[in-house]
């Protein structure tokens, strides 16, 4: 347990109080959800957990209480899960940061750059680092669902980037982002209220 020093103001003084509480998430507590752009696409469940900070999730923590990590103190990093279903991918997408993949169960494939042209399998445990702006696929061949630890540095939310096509394929889903950068209904954010003013 981690005492938490709380501050309640009195009009005479500041009286400290003190609370505990534990900042660790258990195993059993993890909330999965589909997160991601691409999460709605054939071929493409996934579901994200959150752990430390906000992280890659494009889903609303104001709206979806299950975005809401337990630990929100900065802490330098911010880590999530993500488990990927049986023969589905994620991306192609790209952070503008490093940061580090850790395969915790199944096998994920990690395919590099826009082409795909590239490509290496992780196993329990595997630890792979991935450079700021590259493009990745992770694609689960197996027949269970895949899980795995994803890490970035500095505590601010990441703004995961997807290929055009992806995009293109969500909105024909009816999903886009909107301002924030927060999963939304196609057709309603002001650009795309703006593009089909114009016929677009």
């Amino acid at each position: 347990m981690v005492a938490t020093v709380l501050f309640e103001l009195s009009p005479n003084h500041t009286k400290p109080q003190t609370t505990a509480r534990s900042p660790a998430l258990r195993y059993d507590e993890r909330r999965f959800a589909p997160a991601l752009l691409d999460s709605h696409l054939d071929g493409h469940f996934s579901e994200l957990a959150p752990v430390i900070g906000f992280g890659l999730s494009q889903r609303n923590p104001s709206i979806h209480a299950d975005a809401m990590p337990k630990t929100v103190i900065p802490q330098g990093f911010t880590m999530e899960w993500l488990r990927v279903g049986a023969k589905q991918t994620v991306g192609p997408f790209k952070l503008d940061c490093t940061w580090v993949l850790m395969n915790y169960q199944g096998s994920l494939t990690v395919r590099y750059n826009a082409e795909q042209d590239v490509s290496s399998a992780t196993h329990d445990w595997d630890t792979v680092s991935i450079l700021a702006g590259s493009w990745v696929t992770l694609h689960n061949a197996g027949d269970a669902p895949a899980e795995a630890l994803m890490v970035c540095p500095n505590s601010d939310r990441k703004r995961p980037e997807f290929a055009a096509s992806v995009k293109a394929q969500a909105a024909e889903h009816g999903v886009e982002l909107d301002a924030n950068g927060y999963l939304c209904p196609a057709g309603v954010t002001p650009s795309s209220v703006a593009l089909r003013a114009l016929g677009v």
